[in-house]
């Protein structure tokens, strides 16, 4: 009887830290859906009475609107796990980025949404 329980209870213990682990995972996921649903809220809700559109720097309204994209570039150029990943991301959105603001403001060199950032090392850093 003795063998019964203590078997019970090795698998009881060894079950508990997966389930943790999932219902960990199930509240970030939660958390990240709540974050981004909101965040397009909060930009425009953390606006000051003095602050105005022209505050956010220049975006494309529509993927559209950004015809032709430029080309980004390649991953394969650098080396920095981090920058790689960026730039992978950037050749497989690119519409998405252009419809992003940078607000490193390098629309002081012409640039006209986050995708330009891409299309040189800017991006990098």
């Amino acid at each position: 009887m003795n063998k019964g329980k203590r078997q019970s209870t090795q698998t009881h213990s060894r079950y508990s830290p997966i389930l943790i682990v999932a219902v960990v995972v199930g509240i970030v996921v939660v958390g990240l859906v709540f974050y981004w649903a909101g965040r397009s809220d909060r930009r425009v809700s953390t606006r000051t009475e003095t602050q105005t559109e022209s505050d956010v720097p220049p975006f494309f309204a529509s993927a559209e609107a950004a015809q032709p994209l430029p080309k980004t570039l390649s991953p394969k150029l650098f080396t920095d796990p981090y920058v790689v990943a960026a730039y992978r991301a950037a050749e497989v959105i690119p519409s998405v980025l252009a419809q992003q603001p940078c607000y490193c403001h390098c629309d002081k060199f012409g640039h006209r949404s986050l995708l330009d950032c891409y299309t040189t090392k800017h991006g990098a850093g």
